[in-house]
């Protein structure tokens, strides 16, 4: 959303200097790689946009203008100022936690869960932007629906259901540029990985593969491609390392 923003912002007044700060190394960390994340921000680049990954702001510095409350730009960790005289913050979601935390509920980032969507409270169960499942708050729609249903299935009919995560599915337009992601893309342990990398046209392509199984993949740049690789993913063959090249050539 916050490239998004900005992308806008550089639409409807292409005069405007325009840097997007992100605190991960890279772009999108949930999406893509360091590879693909410094794919994208030379695409961005060449839109007109900055970008400056790996960065914390410590301040906003306010501005000598009439105007209150004007921004006269940001004062990184490292002591750099960036000026600006517009500010959009994008920071995705922080889940609430005091209620449960004043009920004797244990937290931590968010309302902590196990397998069942338990809460460390009897009967009481949590789903959505407020759970927290073996370190990860989720804070997608797909998750939040995947919980509710185990956890409505569960508070029915004790431990009937069990949550092992949420396989990540999303189909992106960022600034434009195609991005498709499906599956894991962590790259655990016996996974084994193929990619396929044009930076002169902002195209990357990577698939996992488990015993020859595609069980994840992330594509920028080419629409065609993506759907061609969520089809073979979708079959579940297996796959030698020249199909699986030949996949994302």
């Amino acid at each position: 959303l916050g490239i998004e923003a900005a992308a806008a912002i550089k639409k409807s007044f292409p005069s405007v200097e325009i840097t997007i700060l992100e605190v991960a190394p890279y772009l999108l960390p949930r999406q893509l790689d360091i590879k693909g994340g410094e794919i994208l921000s030379k695409c961005l680049s060449a839109r007109g946009l900055n970008v400056a990954a790996g960065v914390k702001i410590s301040a906003i510095e306010s501005a000598n203008a009439p105007s209150a409350g004007a921004a006269g730009g940001v004062i990184l960790s490292d002591g750099k100022k960036i000026p600006a005289e517009l500010l959009v913050i994008s920071a995705g979601v922080k889940p609430n936690t005091e209620f449960a935390s004043a009920a004797g509920i244990a937290v931590s980032r968010g309302i902590v869960v196990n397998e069942y969507l338990e809460t460390s409270a009897a009967n009481v169960f949590a789903a959505g932007d407020c759970a927290e499942y073996k370190g990860v708050v989720w804070g997608i729609a797909p998750a939040a629906v995947e919980q509710a249903r185990i956890a409505a299935s569960n508070a029915a009919a004790s431990r009937s259901a069990k949550y092992d995560g949420t396989i990540m599915s999303n189909t992106l337009k960022v600034a434009g540029i195609d991005l498709t992601t499906e599956g894991d893309i962590v790259g655990r342990e016996g996974i084994v990985t193929y990619e396929n990398a044009d930076t002169s046209r902002g195209i990357y392509k990577k698939i996992f593969l488990k015993d020859g199984v595609i069980v994840g993949s992330m594509c920028l740049g080419d629409a065609a491609a993506a759907k061609k690789i969520s089809a073979a993913r979708k079959t579940a063959k297996t796959l030698e390392e020249k199909e699986a090249k030949e996949l994302i050539s």
